[in-house]
């Protein structure tokens, strides 16, 4: 009887109206809007980047507890700080029925404002009875905006199916789903989203809170008031492994059940699509010497994200201890600074050219020979922070000046010029710059 109803439903409204997607996202249909607790892939593309690094997630349900009805979801992706790329498959129905989409998607971000995608997707529909045998594909594109001018609020927009909202020909199979949404986070592991939704049928509020209690641990539950649909979700990191079941109701046609698994080769932060992180644990070390702590004790600052640990890192590497002014130079946000000021110390003094450093120079002959190794480094270390200072003041990329001020002593010219060459992320108006500088 279920199935019977929903596929008469599915002839008065359009196909590929039932979402496949993650038990994190609660509902079947568009959420522009979505926190990130875990790094579990889904169709919303502003999710592809919400974390670094390479995952691979698979998930299937039973929609309304139906034995005819079946999903399904098989998708990769790998990002960067601010682009990703994902592929995925989904498919629903059911024997006689069946929904196919394959999906290739991209996302960017501009700025720590502005987070974009874009998908291009294939459908394919099949209708296989005794009397009817249909075949049909379409292509469309999805299109996806975020903004997040503060911390706590995110506003995010998709229009599904561009092509067909400015062009009608395929309305009849595939509805130009839209929706519009708000994250508010707070507090720290706490999320409460609103999304609007154009289907259809018409529009659907929904409304979902979001809580880390622990680090990997992501509990949600949502509910639609147009109708009366509830569902709930957790996810759990074992590991390298992401555990996800989703418990959906509806009033007429009953629970739903979805279960993923999601696998990453790293550890993860928890995120959301614009970098929503886990709760800092309450046990932290107040007393981190910033100059001697390593990467998991950085890890533990509240507000610090993976990206400026692994900055301070290499800045402490390659140019020698951090001041506070080199906390602004690599590219640390306000609230990082604070936090950091908050549970560290250690700092090096702001120095002028780094002359106070610099040994002696009435020592004797014999401790000059003693101590020309570290005079030698030490002038090094001051020249390389002297080309650093420069470059960021020049207005070159934190991480690139880190890596060009070390190069520009530690390798030959020529290989400077291969690497400099060969970096895509650097426009040649900045890599002349870089030249100018480094090459003095």
């Amino acid at each position: 009887m279920i199935s019977a109803f929903f596929f008469i439903s599915m002839s008065i409204i359009s196909a590929f109206e039932y979402k496949n997607t993650n038990p994190e996202s609660l509902f079947p249909f568009s959420c522009a809007a979505n926190f990130n607790g875990s790094p579990v892939l889904s169709q919303n593309i502003l999710s592809i980047n919400s974390y670094e690094g390479f995952g691979l997630t698979f998930n299937t349900g039973r929609p309304y507890s139906d034995e005819n009805l079946s999903t399904y979801f098989a998708g990769a992706k790998y990002s960067s700080e601010n682009y990703g790329f994902q592929i995925h498959y989904s498919s629903f129905g059911s024997s006689f029925y069946k929904e196919n989409s394959y999906s290739i998607s991209t996302a960017y971000k501009f700025t720590n404002i502005i987070n974009t995608g874009l998908s291009y997707n294939i459908y394919q529909i099949s209708i296989q009875t005794d009397d009817i045998s249909l075949n049909k594909n379409f292509r469309d594109i999805d299109f996806a905006i975020a903004l997040m001018p503060c911390n706590f609020f995110t506003l995010a927009f998709t229009q599904n199916s561009l092509l067909t909202e400015f062009n009608s020909k395929n309305k009849k199979e595939i509805f130009p789903e839209k929706s519009g949404g708000i994250i508010l986070t707070p507090a720290k592991g706490f999320a409460l989203t609103w999304n609007i939704t154009d289907t259809s049928a018409g529009y659907i509020n929904s409304f979902t809170a979001s809580i880390i209690p622990l680090g990997n641990i992501v509990i949600k539950a949502g509910y639609t008031p147009e109708d009366s649909r509830i569902a709930a979700s957790i996810s759990t990191g074992i590991k390298n492994f992401t555990i996800s079941y989703l418990l959906g109701f509806h009033p007429y046609l009953g629970y739903s059940h979805n279960f993923g698994i999601t696998f990453v080769p790293f550890n993860y932060e928890n995120k959301n699509s614009i970098e929503f992180r886990s709760p800092p644990v309450s046990s932290i070390n107040k007393d981190i010497n910033i100059n001697k702590a390593t990467f998991e004790e950085l890890q533990q600052i509240p507000e610090v994200s993976t990206t400026s640990c692994k900055r301070i890192i290499s800045y402490r590497e390659k140019i020698g201890p951090l001041t506070e002014k080199s906390l602004i130079q690599i590219g640390l946000s306000r609230e990082e600074i604070n936090s950091i000021k908050k549970y560290c110390y250690g700092f090096e003094r702001d120095q002028n050219h780094g002359q106070e450093s610099l040994p002696e120079l009435s020592q004797s002959k014999e401790n000059k020979k003693k101590t020309a190794p570290k005079k030698n480094h030490i002038v090094s270390k001051e020249i390389i922070k002297e080309k650093f200072r420069q470059l960021i003041e020049a207005g070159i990329p934190a991480t690139s000046a880190i890596k060009y001020s070390e190069l520009s002593l530690s390798k030959g010219r020529i290989n400077f010029e291969t690497a400099l060459n060969s970096d895509k992320s650097l426009s040649e108006e900045q890599k002349e710059t870089i030249r100018n500088i480094c090459l003095k």
